[in-house]
């Protein structure tokens, strides 16, 4: 860096001025490997896909569950029945009897008919399971185009440090002992002061040698403070904080995060499952990831981007609600600081048969980003279930059910304010509601579609 503010520690005291560091800059990345990297990135953006692949999950947790559930009501039902039959007596009325029999019998085949409709479980999962193959696939494609431009930027910076120096002016104070002269306490603080140049300096480390070290100013006060600046010129080296500094960068560090919830949940991370309890540790890379969190049937997911070591809550207690944790960043704030988003543009309104009913596809563009909602007529939206939703826009090719933070930042405010008396399908929360007291949480009801295509 060409210039730093730096705090000498390591027996140097303080005083009323900062020290100030001055060098020659030897870029750790320069501004078209950054380019480079974001572009990177950019061609394998998979955080949507992790949160259609999360939800898929999520429902094929929930079928196993109503299959476990259904599969234990059917083997207490054959039970029944044959102690039922054991213990008929036909004797008393039997055509009562008869018609008890044959009331446990259909309430049987009844379910024997809804067991078959999950016949699929096994093959179901095995589709799901390969998604996340092929995604991880893609990772393993994406970490290796990191780790080639990565090994580009070791070389260059490598290259740079053999035929550079580091040269720089530092500044700062120190206290000296009493009656110490200013030579005699420059020369028992110069080692300290090279320390503190060299913790300041990524490119330099204990090994640097010092080719100038120059006192070009200096004065001590009558308290013993001495101020002072030298020059200096030493080798640069590279040393391991640089490589981890790089790693950091592209995303190749591990981070434990701490996956938390109020119930015995099991955890996944990326489709994998990954521990079993109401607190889970987990290592991953930085970057996204895709969550999910199930517990009888019910379950939360989300897709978080990991940079550091988190705490992530996952409320399972009541399946109607969200966790607070997981809307806290999506209910709008109104904030004169916060940056105005770009603003939407219309879309030709577009009228389409559908089913034998027409359909209007009212459509509103914000930068790439095609946002498309289905109404019956000029002013009344198309309610679904969530499920037809999320088909609706896949099989229309109209892009992915919007998000809840998407919808909101759509509606809010504008002329389809008026919408948010409809409950609404989302991608991340399914089915949502806005309550009487301005809070969001969740219903089983039908809502409105709004697809959105990037």
């Amino acid at each position: 860096m060409k210039f730093s503010l730096l705090l000498l520690v390591g027996g140097v005291a303080l005083g009323g001025f900062p020290p100030l560091a001055l060098s020659a800059e030897i870029e750790l990345m320069t501004s078209s490997e950054r380019v480079q990297l974001d572009k990177v990135k950019a061609q394998h953006a998979y955080e949507s896909r992790y949160e259609l692949l999360n939800l898929r999950l999520s429902e094929h947790s929930s079928r196993v569950w109503e299959y476990v559930s259904k599969q234990t009501d059917y083997n207490d039902l054959q039970m029944y029945l044959q102690n039922k039959i054991l213990s008929v007596d036909l004797s008393e009325n039997e055509a009562e009897a008869i018609n008890d029999l044959k009331k446990v019998i259909n309430a049987k085949n009844q379910l024997e008919q809804e067991l078959s409709s999950y016949s699929n479980l096994e093959e179901e999962y095995k589709t799901i399971k390969d998604q996340f193959t092929q995604l991880e696939d893609e990772k393993t494609v994406y970490n290796s185009e990191k780790r080639a431009l990565l090994d580009s930027v070791v070389s260059r910076v490598k290259s740079e440090i053999k035929h550079s120096s580091i040269k720089g002016e530092f500044s700062g104070t120190t206290q000296c002992l009493k009656n110490q002269s200013i030579t005699s306490c420059l020369s028992s603080r110069q080692p300290q002061i090279q320390s503190a140049i060299i913790n300041d300096q990524l490119f330099l480390d204990n090994s640097s040698v010092f080719k100038v070290y120059d006192v070009i100013n200096a004065s001590l006060d009558l308290t013993g403070q001495l101020r002072y600046q030298v020059r200096y010129e030493a080798s640069p080296m590279f040393s391991k904080d640089i490589y981890y500094q790089l790693n950091e960068k592209f995303g190749f560090e591990t981070i434990e995060i701490t996956l938390s919830s109020n119930v015995e949940a099991e955890w996944y991370v990326d489709g994998r499952m990954v521990g079993q309890g109401r607190s889970v540790k987990v290592d991953v890379t930085d970057g996204s990831h895709g969550i999910l969190a199930t517990y009888q049937g019910h379950s939360q997911s989300s897709v978080e981007e990991v940079s550091k070591p988190v705490t992530l809550r996952y409320n399972l207690n009541n399946a109607d609600q969200i966790a607070p944790d997981a809307i806290k960043n999506t209910v709008p704030v109104h904030n004169n600081n916060v940056e105005t988003p770009e603003g939407f543009s219309r879309v030709e309104d577009q009228v389409v048969n559908k089913g034998g009913r027409e359909l209007v596809k009212k459509g509103l563009k914000q930068g790439d980003s095609a946002y498309i909602l289905l109404f019956v007529d000029d002013k009344s939206p198309l309610m679904s279930d969530w499920s037809s939703s999320v088909s609706l826009c896949e099989r229309e090719q109209l892009g992915r059910l919007a998000r809840l933070e998407e919808y909101i930042s759509l509606v809010e405010g504008g002329e389809y304010d008026y919408l948010f008396k409809y409950n609404f399908n989302t991608l991340d929360y399914r089915t949502m509601t806005l309550t009487h007291d301005g809070s969001i949480s969740k219903t089983s009801s039908q809502g409105i579609t709004l697809c959105l295509s990037e």
